[in-house]
């Protein structure tokens, strides 16, 4: 097994115009000059003090690996997978009920069960509708609770 580079993964990401230094600020609220000057550093070494740029905090630190694991092996994740991470984590964390959430997202609680159940007997756009407005509803939970 290899390990994860995350400095030189996201290197590549922006190398590769996949995502932009400006983008990674505005995700991260990091600065882009620290971030400019990580992604410059070899293996992702500590910038040297004659640099201008602060360098990142461990928690930074900590929030860019995060965030370039997600970008690149996170999305690797079948999304019949996710949608039920997504429900997972609306009914086991958060304490909602199947006909909670289909109410929520003005969905048929049929539909949502039958996923739940058996996800190749619903069709795409069910499905679509069912991930669009589960995602909503995650992001909306996750604002509430200042995440």
């Amino acid at each position: 097994m290899t390990a994860f580079d995350v400095t030189d993964v996201l290197r590549r990401l922006v190398e590769d115009d996949v995502i932009s230094l400006h983008a990674l600020s505005a995700l991260t609220r990091m600065r882009e000059d620290a971030l400019s000057s990580l992604l410059e550093t070899p293996n992702g070494a500590a910038a040297s003090r004659s640099s201008r740029a602060q360098p990142l905090s461990s928690d930074e630190v900590g929030r860019i690996s995060l965030l370039t694991a997600q970008l690149t092996e996170g999305l690797r994740v079948d999304d019949d997978d996710r949608l039920r991470a997504m429900f997972d984590v609306l009914t086991e964390q958060l304490g909602l009920t199947h006909a909670n959430i289909a109410a929520l997202t003005r969905t048929d609680v049929h539909d949502l069960e039958r996923f739940r159940a058996t996800p190749a007997t619903v069709p795409p756009q069910t499905k679509y509708e069912l991930a669009s407005r589960v995602s909503y509803l995650v992001h909306a939970a996750a604002q509430a609770r200042g995440d």
